[in-house]
């Protein structure tokens, strides 16, 4: 599939325009600095804060419409799952159980009795790879593993985590169980939808992320999304790892960590 690009809008240099904006949005090191000084300058902000409190205020206000009955929360695990579901972003230092590893990227991003996956993906093609850093996982070790959905196991790439070259969210990597990674490759994505198979990638990107965040939740796992991922380098990172050029097509797309709330013992 070398012709992808073909199917894609190019710019006048001859990039795929779902390229130009993936790159152009990509955070790294260097800019990393600026990104988090927008954050932090629209906390600052009276007006941004003032605006997104009133928005919250909007969306509680009666507009007239049809009131939907009162639901209470079935007892069923799912449905307690998704009321119970918070970002946690303090972890314990306790490790995580192999078996719960293995059942939360089974259920979340898994091949259900050998024939579907858990979670939808365009045309079939389910792009997505998930790296998987382990750091207190019992009966695996620390090191960085690639989980084949297929086959239901984690591939070693590397005993060695440089989370400087992963991830800007390093409050989060240091005190984590275990991290999973998300790079997709959009070869087969774009050859069939042209740029438009971008989108596709991220959206499934969200699909396994909720699998993850509520299958977590059931096994009594915090978990938090972050956005802080170091684009290019950490696909640079993985490439010099494996050296194999497998990786050299994929995109960086999302980051979540895990671990055990910091309240439980």
């Amino acid at each position: 599939m070398e012709k992808y690009n073909d199917s894609c809008e190019l710019t006048r240099s001859g990039v795929p325009l779902f390229r130009l904006f993936h790159n152009e949005t990509s955070l790294s090191n260097n800019t990393s600095a600026s990104f988090d000084a927008s954050i932090q300058n629209a906390f600052d902000d009276e007006n941004f804060m003032h605006e997104v409190l009133n928005q919250c205020k909007k969306r509680k206000k009666s507009l007239g419409g049809i009131s939907l009955d009162k639901v209470e929360v079935p007892n069923n695990s799912l449905f307690e799952c998704l009321a119970k579901r918070r970002s946690c972003r303090d972890f314990s230092k306790e490790s995580v159980s192999f078996k719960k590893l293995s059942a939360i990227l089974f259920f979340s991003y898994g091949l259900v009795s050998g024939k579907g996956c858990t979670v939808p993906s365009a045309g079939g093609a389910y792009p997505i790879k998930l790296i998987v850093c382990c750091n207190k996982v019992d009966g695996i070790a620390k090191g960085m593993y690639q989980y084949s959905f297929q086959r239901n196991e984690l591939t070693l790439l590397s005993n060695n985590i440089d989370y400087n070259k992963i991830t800007g969210s390093k409050e989060y990597a240091i005190n984590c169980a275990f991290s999973i990674h998300f790079i997709a490759s959009p070869v087969l994505q774009c050859y069939k939808y042209q740029d438009r198979g971008y989108r596709f990638m991220t959206l499934e990107c969200g699909h396994i992320a909720q699998n993850l965040s509520l299958v977590s939740e059931y096994y009594g796992i915090g978990s938090v999304c972050s956005g802080g991922y170091l684009d290019g380098e950490f696909i640079n990172f993985i490439e010099s790892i494996k050296n194999l050029g497998c990786y050299k097509e994929d995109m960086y797309l999302y980051e979540m960590f895990f671990g055990y709330p910091l309240h439980i013992n």
